[in-house]
Order: structure tokens, then sequence, then C-alpha cells
């Protein structure tokens, strides 16, 4: 604990006692610099700027207006240039104007944060967060937050399914593996 530093902060006495209650949630052994500590390193781990030379694991999850003239094209040209960092992406339509757009990313913490920023500052893009956690190389190293308890396997499996009118299940978990079944709807076997 020798390099550790005593600092103070102030903050109001609202935002302190919501600090203080989420600290109680979080556990019994678990006090104001230790929250703080977790919470930093959360939020510098979360935007892959924390640990820029080792490889992360996380989402870019973003709401963007898909009239806005060549998002989408620009969406497209920065995931094509960084589909090594690109596990796997999924595309919602929520209404007439947004879709929703949740990208699984695996790579070195500074080129996912500067995909992420990328993506996230082009016109038209009307929310956006980029989440990561460090994969368990970086966890062991202590820079992951470590009253998570969080073990992060990641693996290599990709499945993409675009079912259209189901109205019954269409597979069942067995074990780990997904098992799907197809039906008279033109579902694979």
């Amino acid at each position: 604990m020798s390099d550790l530093v005593r600092f103070s902060v102030s903050m109001p006495e609202g935002l302190l006692q919501r600090l203080d209650e989420f600290a109680e949630r979080r556990g019994t052994n678990t006090n104001r610099s230790e929250v703080l500590r977790d919470l930093v390193r959360e939020k510098l781990v979360d935007e892959g700027r924390d640990v820029p030379d080792e490889e992360v694991v996380g989402s870019i999850t973003m709401v963007y207006d898909h009239h806005t003239p060549g998002l989408a094209a620009r969406l497209d040209k920065i995931q094509h240039r960084h589909h090594t960092e690109i596990v796997s992406t999924m595309h919602v339509h929520l209404d007439h104007e947004n879709c929703l757009e949740i990208i699984a990313v695996r790579g070195q913490g500074r080129i996912v944060a500067n995909m992420a920023d990328c993506m996230l500052g082009l016109k038209g893009v009307r929310h956006g967060r980029l989440t990561c956690v460090a994969t368990g190389s970086t966890m062991a190293k202590g820079q992951g937050p470590p009253s998570s308890g969080v073990d992060v396997h990641v693996g290599t499996v990709l499945v993409a399914v675009e079912v259209s009118h189901v109205h019954e299940p269409v597979g069942q978990c067995v074990g780990k593996r997904l098992v799907v079944r197809g039906d008279d709807q033109g579902l694979p076997g």
C-alpha cells in the first residue's frame, strides 16, 4: 500500500450520501476510497484508455437516425476498416427513424476506443457508449475492477440468425450449446 496517495475530494452532500449508499450496497468491507478507486478503474477501462496496449472486450452501443444522409455508409466503412476488432453486430429497427446498433468488440484498448470515438462522433448518432472490460490477463495485473468478481472468458463461436414471423421457440439450450431446430417456416434444419 506504499503506492497509495491521499487527496481530498469536494462534492455536494447529496452526492456524498449517494456514494455512501452505493458503498453500503457493494458490501460491508467497502469504504469510500475503495469505491472511488473501483469507479475510476471501471470508467478508464470502459473507455479502453486505461489499458491502451492491453486486450479489451466489450460493446459499442448506439442509437442513430438512419435518415441522416451518408451515416449508414460511414458506419459501414469504419466497421469494415476495423473488421479484426469487430466480433459481431446486431442491428435493430426501433421505429421509423431510429436504429439501435450493438457491436461486440475485442482488441487493443487504444484501437477499440478510437474506433468507438469515430463512430459515436458521427452526425446522426443520437446516443452511444463504449463499454469494455479488460480480459483476464489485464485483470491479473490489477488494472481491472478488483471487486467485480467476474472471470472473463471470450470464445470464438459466432452465431448469426435472422428469423421473421416465428411464433414458436426455434431452439433450446443443451449444456453450453444452443441447439436450433428447423420447422415448416423455412428455417434450416
